[in-house]
């Protein structure tokens, strides 16, 4: 599939979510005419799935492709190196097939590292929990200097998460999430 016809369905349907990735996609796709959304339906964790006249589109992560029978393991080469890259992988289906992969990488702010690196001078432990892959989210927490990372977590899941470190007796506070 041509890379302005990928953009042109993928900016369309993340036309309709609320996601921040939404927002990194439609600054790319803001000069292409998008095309109109029917059965729109954001998949918690996972993506979104919508039809375009009459034809179903998964826009998401890798478990969303494998709920949904959609074979990515011939692209392994191309998005593994991608999440090494700390990059966001983002696959687009139709309901059959894999059309195209979509990298986005979030930019590390200065006085994040300097956070960071201020938690283990005072000797606080830091954890980072995010629904990313696990080779991306290693790659990130390296960056930053965060040695512990829990990745792979859907929204639903981080309360049980930071509980599980509290039962474990950590003393626990949440930064950068955002609330619903």
């Amino acid at each position: 599939m041509q890379e302005n016809e990928l953009l042109k369905i993928v900016g369309s349907i993340e036309s309709k979510s609320e996601h921040p990735i939404a927002k990194a996609i439609l600054e790319r796709t803001k000069e292409i005419e998008l095309l109109d959304v029917q059965d729109f339906e954001a998949i918690e964790g996972k993506g979104i799935k919508a039809n375009i006249n009459s034809n179903m589109y998964l826009v998401g992560n890798e478990i969303l492709m494998q709920e949904n029978n959609i074979e990515i393991l011939e692209e392994k080469h191309i998005y593994q190196k991608l999440y090494e890259q700390a990059k966001t992988v983002i696959f687009v289906s139709d309901s059959k097939n894999l059309l195209g992969i979509i990298a986005i990488s979030d930019t590390v702010k200065q006085t994040s590292i300097e956070a960071i690196k201020n938690f283990k001078d005072m000797k606080i432990k830091t954890y980072m929990l995010t629904g990313d892959n696990k080779t991306s989210a290693q790659a990130i927490g390296k960056m930053v200097g965060i040695d512990n990372i829990i990745s792979e977590v859907l929204p639903q899941e981080k309360e049980s998460k930071v509980r599980n470190l509290q039962e474990q007796g950590k003393i626990v506070a949440m930064i950068g999430d955002r609330n619903k």
